[in-house]
């Protein structure tokens, strides 16, 4: 542990530079070429440059000086009186029809600041304020998530420290900026014929060390002990983690391990990977492990089942690559620094930053444990419709013959990123589920018993409809639920069926 964190500190120390770097800013090609530099330097492995489009938001003036606005602000003004909303101001039900400034305080999970800042906007209010210390988080103006469909912020936003304004205060609020199509840079190093990927995103808000020069530093020093072993590498310091999706993508995250993954895949050169290992936000006692079944069941870290939607490791696991993702989202340490300017090398563990990195390579080292993966899959399938009985047995059937072709087809199929319940009317958290549909079965059961169903499940990203649940006044009859779960286990039976075929 002691070599693992001493060469981890000294590399950490190397890559931070105590600067903001947003995707697409002026400076991102320099940026890029020094991370790649200092990779070098280190691992030996020579890197390479991949241009991408990405959207940046550049802010150019912002009035008061002491507003921090939320991209994707654009340039808007509001002046009105402000009106302090109480409650949860991402609950639809603590809002009334208002004018001028909302004043809210800041929502317990800061990514649901894009839900109040439509609710503002859908009950009459011309800008929302966030009373809290500093931080940058990103809104946008639709209500999902979606890799296509996106639209600028209706209202200005933006945080304001607490006791700063008082409510019935009236307040101007002018904010100059703008969404530029511009480039951005993935740096790639290594390769070969079977290489393990090891990653992490470069761009952060204000100096963003945790999150996450602090995760290069790891996919660093972790790539290097695999080069030490005598493995093939691939390493990769992804731009456009933080937002970038062009035409203001709601899923505006992860642009640039989804541009990667996507040119891989159609070189076919993914096939190759053996496995992607991530690591985001990686550096206090909150660590959490993600991933497929066969490479982290053995962990000794606690899971979050069994992908991380708001990592780049996702954009890997659709594809069919296996992935290892340690990261601390959402633990208390974390969310305390989550984009703020305390966000710096004073605020981490460097055990806890270098027991990610020896954890990832024990799992990595390991055999794959498939009986994991076929115990997930088992208990998800066995409980369910004579369908979902059917496809178990194909899945097993597929796995006997030859498990690593076996998971690419069927993460390829079965394992989707879902919202339980819509965006609207539901709260709830993205989460990655295999077979999603039959997954839900006794969530949506024991939601029949309680009353409390959401109106829907979605797939989001491709913002595909998955199960319809309720109207808003009546549940859909159970009936008619288990013929949505028949139908979806069919059409993945199919799917499978036919990529196995080819």
């Amino acid at each position: 542990m002691a070599s693992v964190a001493t060469e981890l500190k000294a590399l950490a120390e190397r890559l931070y530079n105590g600067r903001e770097h947003v995707a697409g800013s002026p400076g991102e090609r320099r940026e890029a070429e020094r991370v790649g530099e200092v990779l070098t330097d280190y691992t030996g492995l020579e890197y390479r440059l991949i241009e991408i489009p990405v959207l940046s938001w550049r802010l150019k003036h912002k009035d008061p000086p002491w507003l921090q606005p939320a991209p994707y602000t654009e340039e808007s003004y509001a002046r009105g009186r402000v009106t302090r909303v109480k409650g949860d101001p991402g609950d639809p039900g603590a809002w009334s029809r208002g004018r001028g400034i909302a004043l809210i305080r800041e929502p317990e999970d800061p990514d649901d600041l894009k839900a109040a800042m439509l609710l503002a906007f859908e009950n009459g209010f011309d800008a929302l304020l966030v009373e809290a210390p500093p931080r940058i988080i990103v809104v946008n103006g639709y209500w999902g998530y979606s890799y296509r469909a996106g639209a600028p912020a209706p209202i200005p936003v933006g945080y304001v420290e607490p006791g700063r304004i008082r409510e019935g205060e009236v307040v101007e609020v002018s904010i100059d900026a703008d969404m530029r199509t511009s480039r951005g840079y993935i740096v790639e190093a290594g390769g070969g014929e079977n290489p393990v990927a090891v990653g992490a995103h470069y761009d952060r808000w204000y100096t963003g060390f945790q999150d996450n020069i602090l995760g290069v530093a790891q996919a660093g020093v972790l790539a290097r002990m695999l080069l030490d072993k005598g493995g093939e590498v691939l390493l990769l310091a992804f731009t456009a983690e933080e937002h970038g999706a062009p035409g203001y993508a709601s899923w505006y995250w992860a642009r640039g391990s989804r541009f990667y993954f996507t040119q891989l895949e159609e070189s076919g050169r993914l096939e190759g990977v053996r496995a992607y290992i991530n690591f985001d936000v990686a550096g206090n006692r909150g660590l959490t492990v993600s991933g497929s079944p066969q490479l982290i069941s053995g962990t000794r870290l606690p899971v979050r089942e069994w992908e991380c939607p708001e990592c780049d490791s996702l954009q890997a696991a659709v594809r069919g690559v296996p992935t290892i993702s340690i990261h601390s989202l959402w633990s208390g340490e974390a969310l305390k620094i989550y984009h703020t300017p305390h966000d710096t090398p004073s605020n981490y563990n460097i055990e806890s930053a270098a027991e990610a990195v020896l954890e990832a390579y024990r799992l990595i080292s390991m055999e794959p444990r498939w009986g994991a993966l076929r115990e997930v899959l088992g208990n998800t399938l066995s409980q369910g419709p004579l369908e979902a009985r059917r496809l178990n047995a194909m899945i097993q059937a597929l796995l006997d013959r030859d498990p690593e072709h076996g998971y690419r087809i069927l993460s390829r199929t079965l394992l989707k990123p879902v919202h339980y319940g819509s965006y609207r009317h539901d709260s709830g958290h993205l989460e990655a589920l295999w077979v999603p549909e039959a997954s839900l079965l006794d969530r949506i059961m024991r939601g029949y018993s309680r009353g409390s169903l959401p109106r829907e499940v979605i797939e989001p990203g491709e913002e595909r409809l998955l199960l319809v649940l309720s109207n808003g006044r009546r549940n859909v009859r159970l009936d008619q639920v288990m013929a949505q779960v028949r139908r979806a286990i069919i059409e993945y039976t199919e799917e499978i069926q036919a990529q196995a075929r080819t």
